[in-house]
């Protein structure tokens, strides 16, 4: 007992609050700290969102590299820990604060940082407001130190192939999907998709910037890359079988929407009649199944009044 005590100090974290952060391999060379599948909040300290490592001939790449500074540190101790080598690049997939606010902790002089051109300007615009908000659900204490740094290097093409720390990464850049600017990285060397937002492990998608169509355009693209391994934004990594889970779901939201829109009901109403019970322990499916359907409901309203 007074050795896992310990432990939870070394690695700077509250024992009475933030829960302790692991490093799973996945394949040789290739590390995933897990998040919470649920919303910041105190309990978790703003770790819901999975950050990656890879390994190169130069160094560590850091992707998504968590919310808080705090946080940062933790994954820092552990990374010095466990794998004894220093972070010579950072990835943004997407600019929410759970994935980028952590950022200060690993981008040094002569570390990149890297991201797509619509991420870093996002980042500009709501990050001092995204990172209010995550003060106001984890709490002042655990976000104290977190300041917003913004990538140097940036992605406008909707492909390029780059190469990190040596590891050579496939980036896929998508205007549509999550969150508008989203990137996906292939190691098609090791078989890895590093999906970020794009795909989850049983979480229900969160769709308030997202169109669906375009969103199932991204997975059909992302399929056709016939990954090994998939490591999701959120939920355990897993293989392509992911990918196709998620556009299941979005295949039915879509059937089943479409439909009820022809009948003439309501939006505010559509999730009581539309609930998914074969998703009903997804995480998140309350509240954002409801929220996705009525978001998909507006959509297909709209597209029904412009035919």
């Amino acid at each position: 007992m007074r050795a896992a005590v310990l432990g939870l100090i070394a690695l700077g974290a509250s024992a009475f609050a933030c829960p302790p952060l692991s490093l799973q391999a996945i394949v040789p060379g290739v590390w995933l700290v897990p998040g919470a599948q649920e919303a910041p909040a105190r309990g978790n300290c703003g770790r819901v969102a999975n950050s990656v490592v890879l390994e190169g001939a130069q160094g560590l790449v850091m992707v998504d590299p968590g919310p808080t500074y705090k946080d940062g540190l933790r994954v820092r101790q552990l990374i010095r820990a466990q794998i004894g080598r220093p972070v010579v690049a950072v990835v943004a997939t997407h600019a929410h604060p759970e994935n980028v606010l952590a950022a200060s902790v690993f981008v040094k002089p002569g570390v990149v940082f890297f991201a797509s051109d619509i991420t870093a300007a996002r980042m500009r615009r709501y990050c001092p407001r995204c990172r209010r908000n995550l003060r106001a659900a984890i709490g002042e204490d655990e976000i104290r130190g977190t300041r917003i740094v913004l990538p140097r290097q940036t992605i406008q093409s909707a492909r390029a192939t780059v190469e990190l720390a040596g590891v050579t990464l496939t980036v896929l850049r998508f205007e549509g999907g999550h969150l508008p600017g989203n990137i996906a990285l292939y190691d098609a060397a090791r078989g890895v998709l590093l999906a970020g937002g794009l795909v989850n492990n049983r979480q229900i998608p969160q769709m308030r910037d997202a169109q669906l169509a375009d969103w199932a355009a991204v997975l059909a693209e992302l399929a056709d890359l016939a990954p090994a391994h998939v490591l999701p934004g959120h939920g355990p990594a897993g293989d392509a079988g992911l990918i196709a889970a998620m556009r299941g779901y979005f295949e039915q939201l879509e059937r089943s929407v479409g439909a009820d829109v022809q009948t003439g009901n309501d939006a505010a109403s559509a999730p009581q009649r539309l609930a998914f019970p074969d998703y009903r322990d997804w995480a998140e499916y309350l509240p954002e199944h409801g929220l996705n359907v009525q978001k998909r409901w507006r959509e297909a309203e709209q597209e029904l009044f412009d035919r």
